[in-house]
């Protein structure tokens, strides 16, 4: 007899926690345009570091000092006006921001914020305290219409990173 309740039971609680986590990945975070783009943020990211979208830097952008953690090549075809590169190992990361205020709030952004979530809790972990992660990193920014600059001036070149991310860019000139 007991056989008969644990069991459904059982098949009820798996059902549930299934349908919860189908549900949660479902829902829109509202920090990216592209329902299908946020669903991939959503699972990608570890989301341990605040998170901004664009119009939440775009507001108050002079605010904020903005860093770029990807490499050198992708930060040279553009990069968001003002940003200093701080490139994508950690070493580096530290070197590149030791003269840097730990007080002033900071924003990391890389393709697509994976990259920018480690480096900012990179920065934490050395005494940043207000450190936040631009959510869809530069692809976003470039969807949004948001400026970009490199050496020469404006640009609408956006290095794509490889052709698998790529195809997130819906604004721009992709460059491999």
């Amino acid at each position: 007899m007991k056989k008969w309740i644990i069991i459904p039971a059982v098949v009820l609680a798996a059902f549930l926690a299934v349908g919860y986590t189908w549900f949660r990945q479902q829902q829109h975070s509202g920090k990216v345009e592209e329902k299908a783009f946020d669903v991939i943020l959503q699972n990608l990211l570890q989301h341990q570091v605040n998170e901004l979208s664009v119009q939440q830097l775009d507001s108050n952008y002079a605010r904020y000092i903005i860093l770029d953690s990807r490499t050198q090549a992708e930060f040279e075809v553009s990069h968001l006006p003002g940003a200093i590169w701080i490139g994508t190992e950690k070493d580096e990361q530290i070197k590149q921001v030791q003269r840097l205020p730990i007080d002033q709030p900071v924003v990391v952004y890389c393709s697509i914020g994976m990259r920018s979530e480690k480096a900012a809790m990179h920065l934490q972990e050395t005494g940043f305290a207000n450190v936040s992660n631009l959510y869809g990193g530069i692809f976003e920014w470039i969807n949004q219409q948001k400026s970009l600059v490199n050496a020469k001036g404006a640009t609408k070149d956006i290095h794509g990173y490889n052709l698998v991310w790529a195809k997130w860019i819906r604004n721009g000139e992709v460059i491999l």
